[in-house]
């Protein structure tokens, strides 16, 4: 008779499970025999973190951004309703969001810090980030009306967005544990992929599969849960603590994650543009929400935009003339934004379309809403 006990080798270290056994060989002797099972992270269909203090900063940071949406959204009603102070108040709690380490677990810090690994040269992209927040929030806590507000909020929002794109990327190709689970905390879905739990990135991206009939969302999270087994796998057989992941089993699932990430703010670009040919085919125009759709899509496509220009070539070519077209969309300086002046709406013609199409070329995709 054979008897197994397992014996856990690591606490939420994602360390494999060894049972070690006796068995008789029939004549009183006993022999150990051990096997090796997977790790726990290769064994459920869920995300099961190295250790989940690794993206409890994450976790933190997709909070204070969803409560500074909440309050902005929240300033564009008391707008609405007529009440200029209280929407200035709140803009600048969720400036105070952002702006205290303590309110964030540092947000504005890593923003600050964030490179763009997707191009040559890594270039730090967080000053950028940081200036467009920081500018849209001083622009909203002194708004004049809903309109005003709601182009604020949409700046802050997406250029979030690009701040959590940016971060995933970053943190999967670490090649460590710690770096996979901040990648999945910075992605936003939890760990049974629940929409009840979808924040940042996760929400957007589900947003879009629900527009488009695609399932990018899930697609993103079975590459981090596939993904944290490879790692696990590769740093138990490396027995290290961090790998290179070129060449190995992570590196395809990074590369496929990525992709659908950038092709999720490629049908977010492509979701806007549509919207705006909508509305600009209604029978009564409504400029104030082709404007909102104009400050959605504009930091949507900025880090696509960078993609695209360093890959050079046709990609290249494509980036300037979407370029060209959302140049004549004034909505992305706050120190020039003028929400009276209409006059530019009745010059963007085929342009929307012609975004769709460019974008659908370029991550071979079918827009549909």
């Amino acid at each position: 008779m054979r008897k197994e006990h397992v014996i856990a080798l690591g606490a939420g270290l994602g360390l494999s499970l060894a049972a070690v056994g006796c068995s008789s060989d029939g004549d009183g002797t006993g022999s150990e025999v051990a096997t090796t099972s997977a790790p726990l992270q290769c064994d459920s269909g869920s995300y099961v973190a190295f250790d989940s203090a690794n993206h409890l900063n994450q976790d933190l940071r997709l909070a204070a951004h969803a409560e500074m949406n909440t309050l902005m959204k929240d300033a564009a009603s008391a707008m609405d309703a007529g009440d200029a102070s209280a929407a200035s108040d709140m803009f600048g709690a969720a400036t105070t969001i952002y702006m205290e380490e303590s309110e964030s677990a540092s947000l504005r810090v890593k923003v600050m810090g964030r490179l763009d690994e997707h191009v040559a040269g890594d270039p730090v992209e967080g000053e950028r980030l940081d200036a467009t927040i920081v500018k849209w929030l001083e622009f909203g806590s002194g708004a004049q009306d809903p309109l005003e507000a709601t182009v604020a909020r949409q700046w802050v929002d997406k250029t979030m967005t690009e701040f959590f794109f940016l971060s995933v990327h970053h943190e999967l190709l670490a090649g460590t544990r710690k770096n996979w689970d901040e990648a999945f905390g910075y992605f936003g879905s939890g760990p049974d992929n629940d929409e009840a739990d979808f924040r940042g990135l996760a929400s957007t991206a589900f947003k879009r599969d629900s527009n488009n009939g695609t399932s990018l969302e899930p697609e993103i999270f079975n590459g981090l849960v596939d993904g944290s087994c490879e790692v696990a796998r590769a740093l138990d057989e490396a027995e290290a603590e961090e790998i290179d992941i070129a060449g190995t089993a992570v590196e395809p699932i990074v590369v496929d994650i990525d992709l659908a990430m950038q092709q999720v703010l490629a049908y977010s670009v492509g979701h806007e543009a549509f919207e705006m040919i909508e509305l600009l085919e209604a029978d009564t125009v409504d400029t104030d929400e082709i404007t909102i759709k104009a400050a959605e899509l504009i930091p949507f496509f900025v880090p696509i935009e960078r993609i695209m220009n360093d890959k050079g070539g046709d990609s290249a070519e494509r980036a300037a003339e979407i370029r060209s077209i959302v140049d004549a969309m004034p909505v992305s300086d706050p120190d020039q934004m003028d929400v009276g002046d209409t006059s530019w709406i009745d010059g963007l013609g085929e342009g929307p379309a012609r975004i769709i199409e460019l974008l659908e070329v370029e991550y071979d995709i079918e827009i549909q809403g």
